[in-house]
């Protein structure tokens, strides 16, 4: 599978630019998205709010399944994924100007369930900010129920994370 380096530009001003890029790591491959602190994630302790790092791993989950072509539940005949869970682990409060750095791999693979995990570094500190898990569950927007896995997902999961069964 080819790495892929791939430049994504918004035009809002606190978006900016993003870099999305394939990283190989000692034992796994993570879908990885640097960007900028932008002033207005910090709170009144001129700190990131805690909110910010969950928008952060819902940018790193959405790309990643961009990156594997996963479209939305209305370009896939009403079948996707939906957020069942997610937590966030602060291990560092991280402060304007910094970069920080979101990896995102695939950690379980079930029937009808998917679960990411994500790492936020940051640039300046050198070291990792917070971890964190999302679930998503495969879902049929049409009769509002879970679903298994499409056989064509799994495929492209499978694909990327080459470590997986």
């Amino acid at each position: 599978f080819v790495s892929m380096l791939v430049s994504l530009h918004c035009v809002s001003r606190k978006s900016r630019s993003y870099l999305l890029r394939r990283q190989t790591t000692e034992s796994h491959k993570a879908l990885t998205l640097v960007r900028p602190v932008d002033w207005c994630d910090l709170d009144a302790y001129q700190h990131v709010n805690n909110k910010i790092y969950l928008k952060w791993m819902e940018s790193g989950r959405i790309n990643y399944l961009m990156h594997l072509g996963i479209d939305s539940p209305q370009e896939n005949d009403g079948k996707g994924i939906i957020l069942a869970e997610l937590s966030c682990q602060y291990i560092h409060p991280v402060q304007f100007p910094d970069i920080i750095t979101i990896e995102t791999k695939t950690v379980k693979l079930g029937d009808t369930s998917w679960i990411l995990e994500t790492k936020m570094f940051s640039k300046d500190q050198e070291r990792l900010v917070a971890t964190g898990t999302s679930r998503g569950v495969f879902y049929d927007y049409k009769n509002n129920q879970k679903m298994s896995c499409p056989p064509e997902i799994r495929e492209k999961i499978k694909g990327f994370e080459a470590y997986l069964e």
